[in-house]
């Protein structure tokens, strides 16, 4: 091979964040809710399974994290920025779903007498 025609292709460098986990669900279930390659998902047994989630922004990890019920807490390791990222998303989230409890409370003691039915037909009860 002529060494003026070699690729320059090199491997990525390492992703900056890394979650791994083990998941109570079989690989192709984890697979479809995470959408992650095949790679990154191994079947440990017909219900259980490792989930390998990398990535240089943490917001794709965690976009992934909320597609799944994740195991138990002893079988998830992650970088420690990661964490911190993890932890304040998760205080937005649940500043959010604070106010939107409030505000649907408020709202169902002022205007609602308790029989109402949401937008999508179902009871709100």
């Amino acid at each position: 091979m002529n060494p003026r025609r070699r690729s320059r292709w090199s491997p990525p460098p390492p992703a900056r964040y890394a979650f791994h986990t083990n998941v109570p669900a079989d690989a192709a279930t984890v697979r479809a809710r995470t959408h992650s390659l095949p790679g990154r998902v191994q079947p440990l047994d017909d219900h259980t399974s490792t989930l390998h989630l990398a990535a240089n922004n943490p917001h794709h990890i965690a976009e992934q994290l909320l597609t799944i019920d994740l195991g138990p807490d002893d079988t998830i390791h992650n970088t420690p920025e990661l964490t911190r990222y993890l932890e304040k998303l998760g205080r937005r989230l649940l500043c959010a779903a604070h106010a939107l409890t409030t505000q649907a409370d408020n709202d169902a003691g002022t205007y609602g007498t308790g029989d109402e039915t949401n937008d999508y037909g179902a009871d709100d009860h």
